[in-house]
């Protein structure tokens, strides 16, 4: 999946070119079909190109595990500024 630029994260880099999405998920097998150690993974990539070619190579992986409470709670807990809204200030 792509798409032309909108915005840039970079100061660096124009606004301009377009962005390369790829999401990928390894389950419990390997690729020739035998059996895989550890969990199943996933791996999600932006990848920024401009006329040159590809400028920025980012990507965020993880463990896959199952959604349960006790790690909804932990998330929550583990990332509060993400998690809560900016404190009111009182009218004085």
């Amino acid at each position: 999946m792509s798409a032309a630029k909108q915005f840039h994260v970079s100061p660096f880099c124009e606004v301009s070119g377009s962005d390369r999405f790829r999401f990928m998920r390894t389950d419990v097998h390997s690729t020739d079909g035998g059996p895989r150690h550890g969990p199943a993974r996933t791996v999600a990539r932006i990848d920024y190109h401009d006329v040159a070619g590809v400028l920025l190579k980012t990507s965020v992986s993880g463990v896959l595990e199952p959604l349960t409470r006790q790690r909804i709670r932990k998330a929550l807990v583990s990332v509060p500024l993400l998690n809560e809204s900016p404190p009111r200030r009182n009218p004085s």
